[in-house]
């Protein structure tokens, strides 16, 4: 607080710029002038500002910010959740069947943001391994397969996908099953 009437006291009583209202707070440019604006939209002149006490003065230029805007209805994200688990189904199906739906709801990236938040708040934590380089390589099969042609008929092929786990490299290769020799 004791910045913020630093500020008003140089601008108002000084009658400085905004340059030089920072150079004499000690504060950034975009700063002050985030205070300034702050201080018009209260309405409020510098006498009445200097008569607020610091928790009033706080709670006037920074009003408290609503969560989430309660007017774009959310999707229920354990349906969300159950079907992004189901084979070819990505988040971003998910979120154009929601908008769908939802004309004036999120768009993908806050969709995104509450999912990952909804996620974090209902699921238990895990726990977290260490990864060492070199120290252990994880292989599986994708549970897609891939259509190749092979002399112009088409073949369905397994996807064989190797990772380390610490530097997140991946090996990928088609094989014709899941067996032993391949």
């Amino acid at each position: 607080m004791r910045r913020i009437k630093e500020v008003l006291r140089l601008k108002f009583e000084l009658g400085l710029n905004d340059s030089q209202v920072a150079a004499g707070a000690r504060l950034a440019r975009s700063t002050v002038q985030d205070y300034l604006l702050r201080v018009a939209a209260t309405g409020l002149d510098y006498p009445q500002l200097c008569a607020l006490s610091d928790e009033e003065l706080d709670r006037r230029l920074f009003p408290p910010r609503e969560l989430r805007d309660m007017s774009r209805p959310l999707p229920d994200w354990e349906v969300i959740d159950r079907e992004s688990r189901r084979r070819g189904v990505t988040l971003r199906l998910l979120w154009l069947e929601y908008v769908a739906g939802q004309p004036d709801g999120y768009q993908y990236t806050q969709f995104l943001r509450h999912f990952r938040a909804w996620q974090r708040a209902s699921r238990p934590t895990v726990m977290r391994q260490v990864h060492r380089a070199g120290e252990a390589l994880e292989v599986d099969y994708a549970g897609m397969t891939l259509t190749v042609m092979d002399l112009g008929v088409p073949r369905e092929a397994q996807v064989f996908v190797a990772c380390l786990p610490c530097s997140h490299l991946v090996y990928a290769e088609a094989t014709w099953t899941q067996g032993q020799e391949d």
